[in-house]
């Protein structure tokens, strides 16, 4: 009998996609760039419900940065405001609302999503300008290099041992692979189906499987190229700018806002934040738009870590908000050999105490101390 195939696991951060002129903000960061995206579109007539949005997501995250109730980012504000605690912030900024606190809680988080969303996608055209070339990079020699050049691509990414796992909500890493290596019998397939990316999606876009034993991309907090919803024929997904074939479009209040959408049944940019993960992957009953997706996509998070026989965490920060599903998963890597840490120089030594001393993680942790 052989031995199964080594897997090389790759996790990535959004150290792997910042940059603050052409690039996607830092968590720290945000309000800023909501801001300069608010200037940008104040007098574009067809955006000014995403304005509304941006705006509000700003002012909310402003307030709470400094008040009472402390967010510092995004998904802090998140957390605050589905664990009840960010309220009277709300009826503030909604003085005239009579729903209840709920709706108030469900239209902001919504407003944040949209405006991560729509922030993302205004970026997506000078981010790949500037920034594909590390990512090419990246899946020619951590990808496809193993696997031989004069083979279809279909046939590369079968015999990688490489799996990809992004907290990031861009989509860079696919628009890379697309722009660069995904040759025509490839683009025949559904980017995100089984047979080609492998990230847990149908041949039409709808909520599938993964493939196991193969390369995988897993978007561990979904993506804002993706709609989201659960209607009457149950979660449905949509899908924005094709990946196969990329062209810069525009952004409409269209995208997020119909003209007559059903009462209390909206699409959603399909941005997971952290808390709403935690609420599924935990197993609670729910009725969000997103929880086969995202309950499926951790479920294979978790066997491709277990298989790993090494794991890259790249640009990732271990924020305490969001890692503890992470943390709990890399203790379960019994067949990992070691974990290497690729940062910052200083990030490194603080995520290699982090790893080793606080979690008490036991696999041999390596600094990496190169830009991605």
């Amino acid at each position: 009998m052989t031995d199964a195939p080594k897997s090389r696991v790759y996790v990535l951060g959004a150290g792997c996609s910042c940059d603050a002129q052409h690039g996607y903000p830092l968590a720290k960061d945000f309000v800023p760039a909501l801001h300069d995206y608010s200037v940008k579109i104040s007098g574009v007539a067809e955006r000014q419900r995403i304005k509304k949005a941006v705006d509000d997501t700003a002012s909310l995250l402003t307030q709470c940065q400094t008040g009472s109730c402390h967010a510092s980012t995004i998904d802090q504000l998140i957390n605050l405001i589905w664990s009840n605690r960010c309220d009277q912030q709300l009826k503030g900024l909604n003085p005239h609302a009579t729903g209840h606190n709920v709706d108030l809680r469900y239209n902001a988080v919504r407003k944040a999503k949209i405006a991560t969303a729509a922030c993302f996608l205004d970026r997506e055209g000078p981010a790949l300008q500037q920034q594909i070339g590390k990512y090419r990079n990246f899946i020619q020699a951590k990808l496809l290099n193993e696997t031989g050049l004069n083979v279809p691509c279909q046939t590369r990414l079968q015999r990688s041992s490489a799996r990809v796992l992004t907290f990031n909500y861009d989509r860079l890493f696919e628009l890379a692979f697309y722009g660069a290596f995904a040759d025509e019998y490839l683009k025949r397939f559904f980017p995100y189906q089984a047979e080609a990316l492998n990230s847990g999606l149908t041949a039409i876009g709808e909520i599938g499987e993964f493939a196991k034993d193969r390369f995988c991309f897993a978007k561990l907090h979904g993506s804002t190229g993706m709609l989201c919803v659960d209607d009457a024929w149950g979660q449905q997904t949509a899908h924005l700018r094709d990946v196969g074939n990329w062209k810069e479009e525009s952004i409409s209040d269209s995208l997020f806002f119909p003209a007559k959408p059903a009462a209390q049944i909206q699409s959603e940019p399909m941005v997971i934040f952290p808390y709403e993960k935690d609420f599924v992957v935990s197993g609670r009953d729910n009725r969000l738009p997103f929880r086969d997706y995202i309950s499926k996509v951790w479920a294979h998070t978790t066997h491709v870590l277990q298989e790993a026989s090494e794991i890259w965490i790249i640009g990732y920060s271990f924020d305490p908000t969001d890692c503890m599903y992470l943390i709990s998963r890399l203790k379960q890597a019994g067949k990992c050999r070691r974990i290497v840490v690729q940062n910052l120089a200083a990030e490194c030594e603080r995520l290699e105490t982090l790893l080793r001393v606080d979690h008490e993680i036991g696999i041999p942790v390596e600094k990496y101390a190169v830009p991605f």
